[in-house]
């Protein structure tokens, strides 16, 4: 049917109006995220400079644009008394809730025990703790899990195949973050909902960094309410370099990073389709990964552990972990595998999900001297011979 006349115009106009209100929607959202921001740094609800620089600016638009340059500060004053009124609320409802403890974060190099150590603080009675999530690719996260999750809903063959894998490689980047989600706790329809909150706060498709750290707080947060738990926590693997950005958003998170003996490491990784080509990369990935870490997390904010360690003696390294994460001890960490965990209903083929869920040993400490080469260690050690050594490893190779 065309539509002609005045009919044309009000349909036009009703469709401006959309696009005004879902924009004052999105207005209000953020400034939702900003109010959470500034109770948790204790920053003043009221910044009349700020409020005034809005204004002006709205303003000097409104004349780009052929408006009165008083009807558009008049309309401000109502938008910034509107957001500063849903900021007052929430930041008095925050400030009336018990205070959240910020989250952990494990990182490490793959391989090198994260999972087991992430399992063991999923045992603790106060901490969700879920498996990695990858969220730096792709570009269009937010539109692309999307489509991914209504597929993955509708059984499509496009996004079947073997754990996070797929049929149509175009989908594995979202099916695989959707499948991490799984194995977090976070079914895929809820996950679509939290997409879509977050793309519509941002007004974006969640492509910056600090967009999808968002979205992975809203994760963690639906796993609060999900388990009834006050602290939750998540893997990041080798994003553990970036902690400087996660600091930016939780201001006093946690970090537990996972160290093993990168010979070993290598020697894991080469049983994976996704390892190091070759010894020499093994040894400069693991060795830039663990002087990073010592770079560019704050000392006071970060608990190194080794992997021996921790098989060898379990309480001894939990003990001062659970201390330094301000956490009451409870020992049930030290039998995680006796507790139900996410990652062991929705496994997806994790690599390390059926070793991680039986009780603690030793029995891959030292697997480079069964299964890698001479030659091969010789070459990891002339390479990250010096980041072993500092971290406790002997190696036969003078650095």
């Amino acid at each position: 049917m065309i539509v002609t006349g005045l009919e044309y115009y009000r349909e036009g106009i009703d469709a401006l109006d959309e696009t005004i209100v879902r924009a004052l929607a999105r207005r209000v959202a953020i400034c939702r995220d900003v109010a959470e921001f500034k109770a948790r740094t204790k920053t003043p609800m009221m910044q009349p400079q700020r409020v005034g620089v809005v204004k002006h600016r709205a303003a000097d638009l409104g004349e780009r644009y052929g408006l009165d340059r008083a009807f558009v500060e008049r309309l401000y004053d109502l938008v910034v008394e509107m957001t500063c009124r849903t900021e007052d609320v929430l930041i008095e409802s925050l400030a009336s809730a018990p205070p959240a403890p910020p989250p952990v974060f494990i990182g490490g190099e793959n391989r090198s025990g994260t999972t087991l150590v992430s399992l063991m603080l999923d045992s603790h009675p106060g901490m969700v703790v879920g498996p990695e999530l990858d969220f730096t690719d792709p570009e269009d996260l937010g539109p692309h899990l999307l489509e991914c999750c209504r597929l993955l809903l509708a059984d499509d063959p496009r996004v079947r195949g073997h754990g996070v894998r797929t049929a149509d490689p175009a989908y594995e980047a979202g099916v695989q973050f959707a499948r991490q989600a799984q194995r977090c706790g976070v079914p895929i329809a809820a996950l679509c909902g939290l997409v879509e909150t977050a793309m519509r706060r941002s007004g974006s498709d969640l492509h910056t960094y600090d967009q999808r750290l968002a979205l992975l707080d809203a994760i963690g947060r639906t796993r609060l309410a999900a388990t009834g738990k006050r602290r939750w926590g998540i893997k990041i693997q080798r994003e553990i370099a970036h902690a400087d950005r996660f600091v930016r958003r939780w201001p006093g998170a946690r970090f537990v990073h996972v160290v093993r003996d990168g010979r070993d490491v290598a020697a894991s990784q080469r049983s994976q389709p996704w390892g190091y080509r070759s010894i020499g990369d093994a040894a400069a990935g693991w060795a830039g990964l663990v002087n990073a870490v010592r770079d560019v997390v704050p000392r006071k904010d970060c608990y190194e552990l080794r992997y021996e360690d921790l098989v060898a003696d379990p309480e001894a390294v939990l003990r001062p972990l659970c201390a330094f994460l301000d956490e009451p001890w409870d020992a049930r960490v030290l039998r995680h595998a006796d507790s139900d965990h996410a990652l062991s209903a929705n496994p997806f083929e994790h690599p390390s999900a059926e070793a991680a869920r039986r009780p603690v040993n030793d029995a891959s400490v030292g697997r480079y001297r069964r299964e890698l080469s001479e030659r091969d260690i010789e070459d990891f050690e002339r390479i990250a011979g010096d980041a072993l050594q500092r971290l406790g490893y002997p190696t036969a190779v003078r650095a």
